[in-house]
């Protein structure tokens, strides 16, 4: 946290090699930018947790913090599923996260049922619980949509890996997202994704047409043709799942532990 960082500069040991992090996209405020500019001096190196977020955070130091080093270390995975390419997919669209407004489950509702007459074999299940969830479910009432929009409540770790396991497309609509690690375990299920390009999160972890797509913030239409576009094309979802797996071993624990030795013994 911010407040941890500012502690561990001004009173941890020059004796020390001193490490700090921040582990959210706060969209910088003022008092992370200061924090940057000075408030962070007294510490060695910073961790973020995508490049994006480094050349951001040098941007604001140059010129006035001189010492501190940004660094992009990412979380990494601790587990991958065995073999998840080969599994059977149903006509699933997943969705997963706590039911808040800032993950905007409820546009992903009406988007979804907006293009259900043209894929009527196809379901959304959204898995999650929070504050919204009466809400949403008043939502998918008013829609008619109970038949095939599920709003599947909490899972565990298991069964979060076997809900993604069995589904073929991981949705997303969130309108701000930091290092959203769902999508990480969603391509080391060998799930491709679609999401909105919202600052700094999605665009980092998916390849544009690649594992997955993501639509321009506020295009509806452009997210709808895509989501149709996949659900059209079984073996695309099936080449762009293999690709996503293939990404996921990029954030092993082995490939992460790496980057944090690169640090500490530099």
């Amino acid at each position: 946290r911010h407040e941890h960082n500012l502690l561990l500069s001004r009173y941890g040991s020059d004796g020390a090699l001193k490490i700090g992090q921040l582990h959210h996209d706060h969209r910088f405020e003022k008092k992370y930018v200061r924090g940057f500019e000075k408030g962070y001096e007294g510490i060695d190196i910073m961790t973020l947790l995508t490049p994006q977020l480094v050349e951001e955070a040098e941007k604001m130091m140059a010129g006035k913090n001189r010492h501190t080093r940004l660094v992009y270390i990412p979380n990494f995975l601790e587990h991958y599923p065995q073999h998840p390419e080969l599994r059977p997919r149903e006509k699933t669209v997943l969705a997963a996260g706590r039911l808040t407004k800032v993950k905007r489950f409820d546009l992903l509702i009406k988007q979804f049922a907006r293009i259900h007459p043209q894929t009527p074999d196809w379901k959304l299940k959204i898995l999650g619980e929070g504050e919204d969830g009466a809400a949403l479910a008043d939502q998918i009432k008013e829609l008619g949509a109970e038949d095939y929009i599920i709003l599947a409540g909490r899972k565990n770790g298991q069964e979060v890996e076997e809900e993604m396991c069995r589904a073929s497309i991981f949705a997303m609509a969130s309108s701000s997202e930091g290092f959203p690690f769902v999508l990480l375990e969603a391509q080391s299920c060998a799930l491709p994704i679609l999401a909105y390009d919202v600052r700094v999160g999605p665009g980092f972890i998916v390849h544009q047409g690649e594992d997955g797509y993501l639509a321009a913030e506020g295009d509806e239409a452009s997210y709808e043709k895509r989501l149709l576009e996949m659900m059209a094309k079984p073996e695309l979802l099936r080449e762009m799942g293999r690709r996503a797996l293939t990404h996921a071993g990029e954030f092993s624990e082995e490939k992460v532990a790496e980057k944090w030795y690169s640090v500490i013994e530099t």
